[in-house]
């Protein structure tokens, strides 16, 4: 048997020098689906003040009609209501010391970078899911046959089931009666479920899935690097945001809405 071994340091694991890989791992992040649905307000700005109002337009208090010949036209009028979307400030930091970065073998700053970027997806996506789920109009899977419409902000059922294709059709005719409008650039309706509420669904789409792209979408974000303290030994990264989300129709105040939430188990 040898005298010189790896497995005690002072006979012999002295002698290595274990290697550091270059590629970082990075913990695996949540699907940002919900700002690709979100378009950009230009009312919003610098020196514009953190708040922006919108105006909605009814439609006509008395539609038209025939006339008879000695009838005047009759004169109607349209009501108008006014939303508010509010900016808010989100970020995060990361701050590290000159000696870190001095010493380290792998880049701190750009995985910090990385981290942060991270970060504000998920951040910001959840912001953006908040306001869409703010919503009055609520369908409730009761069963996989059965789907109960609210108008009040709350479900007027208990949840009792996944998706079935007999909801999303029940769904999708009750958008229909609402007069709610298809997206522009594709002519359909988008539904972002969870992975429990779309497990129905996938046995009966399976055969009919199909590979779909998602656009592109510009957001007000950026990443910041701190200015260095304590003569350069203090440095810092950071994300920053002032931004805001917000549902432009509200059934309650609209008798309209642009969304509908829907819940299952």
């Amino acid at each position: 048997m040898g005298q010189q071994v790896f497995a005690t340091n002072s006979l012999g694991g002295y002698f290595t020098n274990n290697t550091l890989s270059k590629e970082v791992r990075y913990k695996a992040q949540s699907m940002q689906k919900f700002r690709q649905f979100v378009d950009m307000e230009a009312a919003a700005g610098t020196n514009r003040g953190n708040k922006v109002f919108f105006d909605k337009v009814s439609n006509i208090s008395t539609a038209g009609g025939t006339l008879t010949e000695t009838d005047t036209i009759p004169k109607r009028n349209y009501t108008i209501t006014q939303g508010t979307l509010t900016m808010t400030e989100f970020g995060n930091s990361i701050p590290y010391t000159q000696k870190l970065k001095s010493l380290s073998d792998i880049q701190v700053p750009e995985t910090i970078r990385t981290v942060l970027m991270n970060d504000m997806k998920v951040v910001l996506d959840s912001a953006a899911a908040t306001a869409f789920m703010v919503n009055d109009y609520i369908a409730t899977i009761t069963n996989t046959a059965t789907t109960t419409f609210g108008t009040a902000g709350t479900a007027a059922a208990t949840a009792g089931a996944n998706m079935s294709d007999k909801n999303v059709r029940d769904i999708v005719d009750q958008m229909k009666k609402l007069f709610i409008p298809r997206r522009s650039n594709d002519d359909m309706y988008v539904s972002m479920a969870s992975t429990n509420s779309i497990r129905g669904l996938y046995d009966f789409f399976e055969a009919k899935a199909q590979l779909t792209t998602m656009d592109h979408l510009y957001i007000g974000e950026e990443i910041r690097v701190g200015i260095p303290t304590d003569y350069g030994r203090d440095q810092g990264i950071a994300w920053y945001a002032l931004l805001g989300f917000q549902q432009v129709w509200d059934f309650s105040d609209d008798g309209q809405t642009r969304i509908i939430t829907v819940n299952s188990l």
